[in-house]
């Protein structure tokens, strides 16, 4: 019975395993059709030529965090760039997408409106000027709604000192008109109505009125040559009702986005195309990168490039387009095929000396200036018109400033594809894979507790019978094939871990059949999972409960899926730890007693147990404390710190847990003392 259960187990692993892949492998697969006819327009005249014509360009610039506390540099470098590069670029319009202030504390956790760094942006576009050299379109991030318990509240400086928001209190709808045409900048709004301190505030929220407005925008746009939508979080990232977010920007050929930066510099470029045909386009941040975006609608097809502060010169190829970033769907790629001259806009602080360009590695020729940032080549396309070619562009200045941009086109529409990582991240249900994630770590807690308990009382006969035999075999198996298959490591390291893997699978059998171990620690995991975590002023004036399925606060849930994240965080930082901790201390508490044959005989040496597994306990109260002061104490106050069951009261929680598991004792014929079981508490 026991084996048949074990059998199973596996068997859901498996299962759960192929279920994860099926769905990372569905949520990536794009399969559109690419070919230049895809598209109504894709072949109509106009076509790209030599003239100074339909074409207009713009920045997208995400994540200044202006701050009163911490680097001052990035604020000086903005003014400069609103005084300077607005000059130098000459752009029609400059998106800001999101997190315009810092508003956290010196000490970083805690979190409110500061009305210093409001007007140090307002008057930065003020004395710049910069609103008088383009226009610029701002939305609010989530620091920007840090503390705001509702829209119209006092403190938020939204309303007051940016540029939109004093007109749109959220989400608004641009429309760039030019004698070829119109184009449409539709600004998505989702922060949190409430906006509850950090660091419960990531994701992003649309209610139903909110999709409904941004649905009306979708239909004034339909008209538009094309339509670019804009926002803070990243689509994965924000929580609407059906039919969500991503259709709704699916007509538009891009969305353009920030709030993740550049995930630490693990991925400084976030780039993917969705299944409906438009790109999502994640920019990194100013504050520490100091990365804006150019971009060029040439022609009805849109390019860009990610550029730092201080790089010149700065090219931007608008014929041919990236093939990357090609989208059959929006854009006539067709006029491509049906161009007379490659087109590349490029700019610098000083006087264009020359500008050079090569194709599949062969010099085609030097671009001559038309006018503004325009050079242009004449070529033939039709020597380009199957699969991938490589083009190069070198400018020079004046001062010996020297740059070179490659990129491949393809002119019937060949699929390039993005970096694996990035596609995952931006096209994926991120609250979805939370939760699934929680859901799983929670069920790694539990779960093996519950089944050694189950199984103990089947049988006693542990080797034969429980989980650790069964998975011993299975682990050993596995090992050895892959260790034969490649050949790359020693055949006796395969024993170690199998007997690694058994010793931990022989101390969750323990600590599930000694009851004052068992419950609390089962309990505990489910009071993570359906329990109130901690009570505070998540706002100034409002005292809300958090779960782990979000905030209540003024009537309401905020389904802040960053909890999701906290709790597997905290399972596997507390709960799981603790559990093995104690394991190994019921081991060896139970092997010293049976040793001695005196219950006690030596608790100084008892106690002690071994040097680096006391500094594992330490460490997981240790970090538990900190993550209750810096967590809930720092951000949320001292009531939440006081009233903190989940962090706090944790910490209270395992020093108990380690007192109680230095009294249990077993009688020295190896028999149950209390209840059924072979260990008890005194």
């Amino acid at each position: 019975m026991s084996s048949t259960r074990c059998i199973l187990l596996v068997f859901m692993i498996l299962i759960l395993s192929a279920f994860i892949l099926s769905y990372f492998k569905d949520v990536i697969h794009v399969d559109i059709d690419r070919s230049p006819s895809s598209h109504k327009r894709s072949a109509s005249a106009p076509f790209p030529d030599d003239q100074f014509d339909r074409i207009f360009w713009f920045i997208q610039i995400t994540d200044i965090h202006i701050s009163k506390f911490y680097d001052k540099e990035r604020t000086n470098q903005l003014r400069k760039f609103c005084n300077n590069y607005l000059d130098t670029l000459k752009p029609d319009l400059v998106l800001v997408t999101g997190d315009l202030t810092d508003a956290k504390h010196a000490n970083t956790q805690g979190s409110e409106q500061f009305l210093e760094e409001w007007v140090t942006y307002w008057n930065i576009l003020q004395e710049s000027n910069a609103l008088k050299k383009t226009l610029w379109l701002d939305v609010r991030g989530n620091h920007d709604s840090f503390n705001i318990p509702y829209i119209d509240h006092k403190d938020n400086y939204y309303n007051q000192y940016s540029n939109q928001g004093r007109k749109h209190k959220t989400s608004y709808h641009y429309i760039h008109k030019k004698p070829y045409g119109q184009y449409s900048f539709i600004a998505a709004d989702a922060c949190p109505d409430p906006g509850p301190k950090r660091p419960f505030n990531f994701f992003g929220v649309l209610s139903e009125p909110r999709l409904k407005v941004l649905q009306g925008f979708r239909q004034r746009a339909s008209s538009s040559n094309t339509t670019i939508w804009m926002g803070h979080y990243p689509s994965s990232l924000i929580v609407t009702p059906e039919p969500g977010f991503r259709d709704l920007i699916s007509s538009g050929s891009a969305y353009l986005c920030g709030h993740l930066h550049t995930l630490g510099g693990v991925m400084p470029q976030m780039f993917t195309m969705h299944k409906e045909g438009n790109l999502e386009l994640e920019l990194g941040d100013w504050r520490d990168n100091r990365i804006y975006r150019v971009m060029a609608i040439d022609h009805d097809l849109l390019s860009f490039i990610d550029v730092t502060f201080g790089q010149w010169p700065i090219i931007l190829v608008t014929n041919p387009k990236n093939a990357a970033f090609v989208v059959p769907h929006h854009e006539p790629t067709g006029r491509m095929l049906r161009s007379s001259f490659i087109r590349t806009l490029v700019w610098s602080d000083s006087e264009i000396e020359k500008v050079d360009i090569s194709i599949n590695g062969q010099h085609h020729g030097q671009a001559r200036h038309v006018k503004g940032p325009l050079y242009v080549l004449e070529w033939n396309p039709s020597m380009f018109s199957e699969g991938l070619h490589a083009l190069s562009v070198t400018a020079l200045d004046v001062n010996g400033k020297k740059q070179t941009v490659d990129q491949q086109f393809s002119l019937d529409n060949t699929d390039v594809g993005f970096r694996l990582l990035p596609r995952v991240l931006l096209m994926s249900d991120v609250s979805f894979v939370v939760k699934y994630v929680f859901v799983a770590v929670w069920l790694l807690a539990v779960v093996p507790l519950i089944l050694f308990r189950v199984l103990g009382k089947i049988s006693g006969n542990i080797r034969r019978y429980s989980v650790a035999y069964f998975a011993m075999i299975v682990f050993r198996l596995a090992i050895l094939m892959e260790f034969m298959e490649r050949k790359r490591v020693p055949m006796q390291y395969s024993g170690s871990l199998v007997r690694f893997v058994k010793t931990v699978l022989n101390r969750t059998h323990l600590i599930a059949n000694t009851n004052c171990l068992f419950y609390p620690l089962v309990l505990h995991a489910v009071y993570l999972a359906v329990g109130p975590w901690f009570i505070g002023y998540v706002l100034d004036d409002y005292i809300g409960v958090c779960f782990v399925y979000g905030i209540y606060v003024k009537g309401q849930i905020l389904p802040m899926y960053i909890t999701y994240v906290v709790g597997i965080v905290q399972l596997l930082t507390f709960n799981i730890p603790l559990t093995h901790y104690l394991g190994y201390c019921l081991d060896y508490r139970l092997t010293r007693v049976e040793k001695d044959h005196v219950v006690g005989k030596n608790l100084f040496t008892t106690c002690l147990l071994s040097f680096h597994y006391h500094w594992a306990f330490y460490l997981i109260i240790g970090f538990e404390t900190f993550l209750a002061v810096h967590g809930f104490y720092l951000a949320y106050g001292t009531i939440a710190f006081l009233i903190g069951p989940v962090r706090t009261w944790s910490v209270f929680f395992a020093l108990y847990l380690r007192w109680k598991v230095m009294r249990v004792t077993k009688d020295l014929h190896g028999q149950s003392v209390t209840n059924g079981t072979a260990e008890s508490c005194r």
